[in-house]
């Protein structure tokens, strides 16, 4: 697989890719921290965490070839209905009001379940999935 960008392409690509690491590092510190509010040290470190696996998966999609590669296509990445509830959650945390109701949570772990249950899947539950 050989990528064909223009050098604005690759700086722009490292330098997310930069972001994405920052975003990693930081956001992993922040959901282990104990101190300060835990709730919302966190939900801000999920959300930066799936933040970046988002920007990971954007970036992987530009860069292959159009569609040759199905395990870039459903890489169990993108989990993008929680980024809502996580930063709700922090909000929240942050103005003393605590903890949502858990009905925020259902879209997102529905989406982590299907994304997980066809990213995971063999090659050729993939390419039913494309077809279908």
């Amino acid at each position: 697989m050989t990528p064909d960008l223009s050098v604005l392409g690759w700086v722009g690509t490292l330098v997310a890719g930069g972001a994405v690491v920052l975003a990693l590092s930081v956001g992993g510190l922040l959901a282990v921290r104990r101190t300060g509010n835990p709730t919302a040290n966190a939900s801000l470190g999920s959300f930066l965490i799936v933040f970046a696996l988002e920007v990971v998966y954007v970036l992987l999609i530009g860069i292959q070839p159009a569609g040759e590669y199905l395990w870039v296509v459903f890489a169990p990445l993108p989990y993008t209905l929680s980024l809502g509830p996580l930063l709700w959650t922090y909000v929240r945390a942050r103005m003393g009001l605590g903890r949502p109701h858990w009905v925020h949570a259902i879209l997102p772990v529905a989406q982590a379940c299907v994304v997980l249950s066809v990213g995971l899947a063999p090659t050729a539950a993939k390419s039913w999935w494309v077809l279908h």
